[in-house]
């Protein structure tokens, strides 16, 4: 592996080209195919570890918050 010589510079996006490739995202029919899945996903994590797992380690394990 090996370092390139000159750092590669990086075009900045406008504003409204970053809204308009988040409009392209959330317009499309394969991102809401899945983001339900990821949100309940997550959404279930950290239910579990904000409202079962550390009352359950403090009780269990004499922890602290």
């Amino acid at each position: 592996m090996t370092t390139p010589d000159k750092p590669v510079q990086a075009q900045r996006e406008s504003i409204s080209q970053q809204l308009q490739t988040l409009r392209q995202i959330y317009t499309d029919r394969r991102f809401w195919r899945f983001a339900p899945q990821g949100c309940l996903a997550v959404g279930g994590f950290m239910a579990i570890q904000g409202l079962w797992a550390v009352p359950w380690l403090m009780q269990v394990n004499g922890l602290s918050r």
